[in-house]
């Protein structure tokens, strides 16, 4: 032993009570250490576990893709899980009092999608066919229309399109410059009634409804979420596998996961241009059209000039087709 370890134990022994005070001090600071970094990491895992239980446990969305890109998917080696529905169609809303929301969208949801879609039952079942229809209580809360447990539906359903462009649940309504092309009548029995779906964008023209979807005859439009196996990369993966495609990151999610460079006031586009009451929409913020490899973000054309973005027929001019 080297003379200063001699002297170092001797101090120890002739100062006991400083010694236990620094021992005892010491385990205080570990133990307070411990618990603070326990407690942010349970705090982080309740916050992601609460909004995964609001909005889904998804990370990616892809609007409009085919069978065969879902399954392409779902063998990706960075995915955990991808899941879909069938985006059926849409149908007149008959008596809605919304003019910026005329439509009912049919969505056919296969098993799994439940899983990783939450959906709010207020009263009665899930859908067990694809003649059953799980309708949202935004149809009589927002648009003016009542529809209850029993109730027998017969509507035309067909596609939404402009200038022979196919549009979906994230293109607002556009008025006299679209058109819905009903191409074939079904049938649903009302099962239930449900919450607002998360995923239905406030911007978005039609009401959820939410059916089985039909294994025999598949729609040819899916809509796919996809949940990474690293969520910080989302931003990476949907550079490098996504392109060509309109996707929007959960940030809800990736928020709490520390994946998001959302904050929680973005800039935002206004609906209603040349109306008298415009106002912001907030599930516009964060949608992207990937092209080449390139990600567009529509908040980077709104925060040039709002004014001039609005005046872009459809929210999207030729550089920005799609692009929220």
């Amino acid at each position: 032993m080297n003379i200063f370890n001699e002297v170092a134990l001797q101090g120890l022994i002739k100062n006991r009570t400083r010694t236990v005070v620094t021992i005892i001090g010491v385990a205080l600071a570990a133990a307070l250490f411990t618990g603070v970094a326990a407690f942010a990491v349970s705090l982080q895992d309740y916050m992601v576990r609460g909004a995964e239980g609001k909005y889904g446990s998804w990370h990616l969305e892809v609007f409009q893709a085919d069978t065969s890109f879902a399954e392409q998917q779902a063998g990706n080696s960075k995915v955990a899980q991808a899941v879909s529905f069938e985006n059926i169609g849409y149908a007149i809303l008959e008596g809605g009092q919304n003019a910026d929301k005329p439509y009912l969208f049919l969505a056919g949801f296969h098993e799994d999608t439940f899983s990783v879609l939450p959906v709010n039952l207020l009263y009665g079942r899930l859908p067990e066919n694809s003649g059953e229809v799980l309708v949202s209580s935004h149809v009589e809360n927002n648009g003016g229309v009542k529809f209850s447990v029993g109730d027998t539906l017969t509507l035309p359903v067909g596609e939404r399109q402009t200038d022979g462009r196919v549009l979906s649940q994230h293109d607002p309504f556009q008025g006299s410059e679209e058109t819905l092309a009903a191409t074939e009548v079904k049938t649903y029995t009302v099962v239930g009634i449900c919450q607002r779906p998360a995923f239905e964008m406030r911007s978005a023209p039609g009401y959820t409804l939410i059916t089985k979807a039909d294994g025999s005859t598949p729609a040819e439009s899916q809509t796919v979420f996809l949940a990474l196996k690293e969520p910080a990369q989302s931003r990476s993966f949907a550079k490098n596998s996504l392109v060509g495609c309109v996707y929007t990151q959960n940030d809800d999610v990736l928020r709490f996961l520390g994946a998001s460079d959302d904050t929680l006031s973005p800039l935002r586009p206004f609906e209603g241009c040349g109306r008298r009451n415009p106002r912001l929409l907030p599930d516009y913020a964060g949608v992207y059209r990937n092209r080449s490899g390139k990600c567009a973000n529509r908040r980077l054309l709104a925060s040039r000039r709002s004014a001039a973005a609005c005046g872009q027929r459809g929210f999207g001019g030729d550089s920005y087709d799609f692009i929220r």
